[in-house]
């Protein structure tokens, strides 16, 4: 053990009971503070991808947000922190370890429990890192109030252990348990970081060099699609989907796991080996995801962090109690690790549970194979060949899939748009999926130039079943608007077409207001025909429908309806009622089929206003002449 303290004492005699004390904990230390900057962090991109799902900007107050969970977290580690400076204790059949200096929990240990103690470096000063199989004990420099303090808790420990039966046994497997740990920590990491830098550039490259737009950023940049691979042989995607991810947050989260996980196993296993689990579990993960997942698509380098993680695993099954500290995890770390991260691959459905598994279960087999035939552990040597070369092969073969995707991602491939988004409407056949349909719709037709007929059929097609599916007024609302928007799209070619398209919209609209009434379908529906006024007195009459036109009879103070001609079925109205100061609202009421122009129904008002008949739609729930409905319309709205 280098650097070991030599303890002064007369060998055989007892140590008497020892105290050594710690600094008081602070409440803000540098960990915690990186902590509080990666939750404000967080909360603020899931404010934004909130605004995103909504589709409009948050309440103000959200705004504080990151500083209310900043506030929770400092409150509830002051409740943590305790009262009074932690102590090591030194008996003469035992010792106490407190979790840490900023844990109220404390552990009293046999000296036989403890495996080693080794100096090593963390969070960049010097610290002891204490051992024992069911935990791990890290005490730095700062943690007391002189730096060179844990010099004395690593001597005193070992003279403690000394005075044991059998002590100089014990500290002989406490020694070299320390070297194993401090070569293998000595080792640098070669493959890790430079993978890193890797997937930094691929996603700086997806988010800067694709559309904006979710779907086809992920298309063009090579997203795993099962469409694409296995309906069209884009096998490359299977390879360069590891590389992409879908966020900032979905790219931070899986560095760090990449950072901790790749780091630990290169030590442990050597380079070769680690290329060969990072790439072939992620390989496995994105078939795994391929066949038995049924998003759109899918990215990310998680199918390698679990891959990783099994092969983790299958080094504690053989090796648990040889592996060196801070490597060999608890059994307890473990099932909290791998319980939550189940929990959320079956839980959170934008996780994909087939990649994760299929990286997962790869990762335990392939750290079967490779450790096959080793009785110890031992720090690693040069790969054999079949290791080297199954390493080349496949970084060859995700250089080789990266190069396709340049290529891809460089040209114009509008059949592709179309197979995805053909795929999408196949999709969409349940309620909790209208909110994805009009959301892909309404952005896939504001991010750019759509010319293709047969993809803006498509993207009407799903717009027209997401509100057919949607129970929000806001989904419908955005339904129609896509469709609107497409509508004057289609118009500059095929104006008749158009028309129809927006006959359509505002009937579709107009179904979901009666089934969900309530101020704000009637608002939106009002603003809708109020927008539309001018083609929809012409291109929804010419369905056959009749015109209409309302007067105020002054005398009886009735409203009269004129209507171009006999309705041939029971209809309904709306109007547009225009008074002082923008004072306006859409006024609507049912005539039935046996009635003739001019119809005469009392007026919603008492005042002087001007009505512009909007819309006359066949409606088979109205019965005899009623009342008008009067239905407010903000002015923002109604200008």
């Amino acid at each position: 053990m280098n650097d070991e303290p030599i303890s002064s004492g007369p060998e055989g005699e007892t140590p008497t009971d020892a105290t050594i004390l710690m600094v008081a904990p602070a409440l803000i230390t540098r960990s915690f503070a990186m902590l509080l900057g990666g939750l404000c962090f967080g909360v603020w991109l899931l404010m934004g991808e909130a605004e995103a799902w909504l589709g409009g900007d948050l309440p103000a107050i959200a705004s504080l947000a990151p500083l209310g969970v900043a506030l929770l977290a400092i409150a509830l580690r002051k409740l943590w922190l305790p009262s009074q400076p932690q102590s090591i204790l030194f008996g003469e059949e035992s010792l106490t370890l407190p979790r840490s200096r900023t844990s109220r929990r404390s552990d009293t240990l046999r000296y036989e429990d403890l495996r080693t103690a080794v100096p090593l470096v963390v969070r960049r000063e010097p610290a002891l890192v204490i051992d024992t199989l069911a935990r791990t004990y890290v005490y730095t420099a700062s943690d007391f109030q002189h730096p060179e303090t844990w010099r004395l808790v690593w001597a005193e420990m070992l003279e403690r252990v000394r005075a044991r039966p059998e002590g100089n046994a014990h500290l002989m497997r406490m020694r070299q348990l320390a070297e194993l740990s401090q070569e293998i920590t000595g080792e640098r990491p070669w493959f890790t970081p430079r993978f890193l830098i890797v997937l930094a550039i691929a996603f700086a490259a997806q988010t800067f060099l694709t559309p904006s737009f979710e779907v086809l950023e992920h298309l063009y940049a090579g997203a795993n699609s099962r469409v694409m691979v296995l309906e069209h042989a884009q096998i490359w995607r299977v390879f360069t989907a590891n590389l992409l991810h879908g966020g900032l947050m979905h790219f931070g989260i899986n560095a760090m796991g990449l950072l901790f996980l790749g780091t630990y196993l290169e030590r442990l296993v050597g380079i070769a080996p680690t290329i060969v689990l990072t790439l072939a579990t992620a390989l496995a993960g994105a078939v795994a995801s391929l066949y038995g997942s049924d998003a759109l698509f899918s990215v990310g380098i998680s199918t390698a962090l679990f891959g990783l993680l099994g092969a983790y695993l299958t080094l504690h099954i053989r090796f648990e109690k040889e592996l060196p500290p801070p490597y060999r995890q608890t059994r307890r770390w473990w099932i909290t690790i791998l319980g939550l991260n189940v929990a959320a691959s079956l839980f959170i459905p934008v996780i994909d549970a087939w990649g994760h598994f299929g990286g997962l279960f790869a990762g335990i087999a392939l750290g079967f194979l490779l450790l096959k035939g080793r009785t110890h552990f031992a720090p690693p040597t040069p790969g054999n060949t079949l290791t080297n070369v199954s390493a080349a092969v496949l970084v060859a073969a995700f250089t080789l899939a990266a190069f396709f995707a340049i290529h891809y991602g460089s040209g114009d491939h509008p059949d592709d748009e179309l197979r995805i988004a053909l795929d999408l409407l196949e999709r969409i056949d349940e309620p909790s999926d209208a909110a994805i349909a009009i959301d892909l719709a309404a952005r896939w037709q504001e991010q750019g130039d759509i010319t293709d007929d047969r993809l803006q059929g498509i993207l009407l097609d799903l717009s027209q079943r997401g509100i057919a599916l949607a129970d929000e007024p806001y989904l419908a609302w955005r339904a129609t608007s896509t469709r609107m928007a497409l509508a004057e799209r289609i118009a500059e070619t095929n104006p008749s077409r158009a028309r129809s398209i927006e006959k359509d919209a505002i009937l579709d609209f107009e179904r979901f207001t009666l089934a969900h009434p309530g101020p704000a379908t009637w608002q939106a529906l009002a603003h809708l025909l109020t927008s539309h006024l001018a083609r929809t007195e012409t291109h929804l009459r010419a369905e056959g429908l009749p015109g209409i036109r309302l007067e105020r009879l002054r005398a009886s103070g009735q409203i009269q309806v004129h209507l171009s001609a006999t309705p041939p079925a029971p209809m309904r109205i709306y109007a547009l009622s225009s008074g002082q100061e923008q004072d306006h609202a859409l006024i609507t009421t049912c005539i039935d089929g046996a009635s003739t122009s001019p119809i005469r129904t009392d007026n919603p008002f008492d005042d002087d206003r001007v009505y512009t008949g909007l819309l006359s739609t066949e409606a088979s729930d109205c019965s005899a002449p009623g009342d008008w409905k009067v239905i407010p319309i903000p002015p923002s709205e109604a200008d």
